[in-house]
Formats: C-alpha cells, sequence, structure tokens
C-alpha cells in the first residue's frame, strides 16, 4: 500500500497483492480518504503537518 496521491483534502492509496517473492500483482484497489471535521463532518484542509510526514514515507510525491 502507499499513498498515490495528496489532495486539498484527500489522499488517495493504492493498494496491491503479491505472492510472497513476486512481482506480478495479483488484485489491485484504491481507497480515496477524505480528511473531515469530525463534528461538522465537512472536509477540511489536510494539515501541513500530515503532509510533511506523508512526504518522508513517499518519497514520490516531494
Amino acid at each position: 500500500m502507499r499513498v498515490a496521491r495528496i489532495g486539498n483534502s484527500s489522499l488517495v492509496f493504492e493498494l496491491a497483492i503479491f505472492l510472497k517473492g513476486g512481482t506480478e500483482a495479483l488484485v489491485t484497489g484504491e481507497i480515496v480518504w477524505v480528511y473531515t471535521n469530525q463534528q461538522t463532518h465537512r472536509p477540511v484542509t489536510i494539515p501541513a503537518s500530515m503532509r510533511a510526514l506523508i512526504a518522508t514515507r513517499e518519497r514520490h510525491l516531494a
């Protein structure tokens, strides 16, 4: 699994399952996660601190 894209208020995660030692994906998927205010349930901007943390792990987004 990896973060494929960071939007203003969302993250797109790409997922894949491989056989142990294999290089060909058996199945793939995508999850879109929206960062929200828990009181209003409305989308909010992803904090800079979270963006920076993700960027340390997902170099392709830098």
